[in-house]
């Protein structure tokens, strides 16, 4: 959900509600949290960009490996 701070700017919330028995299991009350989620949200962002990264370095890597497997090859080949 997006909530509105009091200087106008928007940010993203997380709100969670569970109900307050009684003894004998009726809901009386019901209580609520109310969580600021954008430091949250910016460390999942974080977190997919490393993995994009490495995803990236293991790419470039194999591509590496294979053209000096090549290089060898064709050193090889030309003798």
């Amino acid at each position: 959900m997006i909530e509105k701070r009091k200087n106008g700017t928007f940010y993203p919330a997380m709100l969670s509600i569970a109900p307050i028995m009684d003894d004998s299991g009726e809901i009386t009350n019901y209580v609520g949290y109310h969580q600021d989620i954008t430091e949250q949200q910016n460390m999942e962002k974080q977190f997919r960009q490393a993995q994009k990264r490495e995803a990236i370095g293991t790419l470039v890597g194999g591509i590496a490996h294979d053209f000096k497997q090549f290089g060898y090859i064709s050193a090889i080949a030309c003798r």
